[in-house]
């Protein structure tokens, strides 16, 4: 990442311009704008400008790709020049139960929500000749299915399938759903694929039922994950979007 900074004479506005050049993550204007000189009380001229291929993003679904941080002087002027990616971090996958003699063994999990890209704390204009976009939410997890009755062939009732991991998401793909497991007739559903950019985690595969199907049961399907939002914008904030670009979670639609 490069920067040049300038503090204008005659008790003028600070000039700081920053060009991300390598990925980045969880980048916040006013804490680059500080670490570069800026006394916080001096009005701030901020640009920072995404080179094309280049992602801010984020560690976690609780942090922002973005944030222009909070509490600047009167007269300030922010702007984002977006030619790259700023992307949320994708939601948690949901993990599948095992089966068992009752369906639900163990315990499945919804998958995660997906986290923001940008923060808005302050007015802001965009200039958004790339992308923006929330994480995807995580893929749903699935109950197994439980077994048939005790002694029946292929349901003898002592046994769990333990399913597959996933793969992890990349900067291109989702991440697909582990695979579930047939041990002895007992079923778990396979995982569902992780979400694209602000759109809720895919539909797992139902876990089926027990070998005997006369007593076996199919497990229970759990909740995807939403989309992360693609701008978190604070009361009073106004945000203006000079070039809309490709932008992906709320409060717009998500990547088709």
């Amino acid at each position: 990442m490069s920067g040049i900074q300038q503090m204008f004479l005659g008790g003028g506005p600070f000039v700081f311009t920053a060009t991300v050049s390598a990925d980045t993550a969880n980048y916040n204007l006013k804490t680059q704008a500080i670490a570069a000189g800026w006394n916080q009380t001096s009005p701030l001229f901020a640009t920072v400008t995404v080179n094309s291929g280049v992602y801010l993003y984020s560690t976690s679904t609780s942090t922002y790709a973005f944030d222009t941080g909070a509490t600047f002087p009167s007269g300030s002027q922010l702007s984002l020049v977006n030619n790259g990616f700023v992307v949320g971090a994708g939601g948690a996958g949901g993990h599948g139960d095992q089966g068992g003699i009752v369906s639900g063994n163990g315990s499945s999990t919804a998958g995660g929500v997906g986290g923001p890209a940008i923060h808005a704390q302050a007015d802001l204009s965009i200039t958004n000749n790339g992308t923006v976009g929330g994480g995807g939410g995580g893929g749903k997890g699935y109950l197994g299915g439980s077994a048939g009755t005790a002694g029946v062939p292929s349901g003898n009732g002592n046994y769990n399938g333990a399913g597959v991991n996933g793969t992890a998401g990349t900067k291109t793909a989702v991440g697909t759903g582990g695979a579930g497991n047939n041990n002895a007739g007992f079923y778990g559903g396979n995982g569902g694929n992780g979400g694209k950019l602000g759109a809720t985690g895919a539909i797992s595969t139902a876990a089926l039922a027990g070998d005997n199907v006369t007593y076996g049961t199919t497990g229970t399907q759990q909740a995807g994950g939403t989309g992360g939002a693609a701008l978190v914008t604070e009361s009073g904030v106004t945000v203006t979007w000079a070039v809309a670009g490709n932008r992906y979670g709320t409060p717009f639609s998500a990547e088709p």
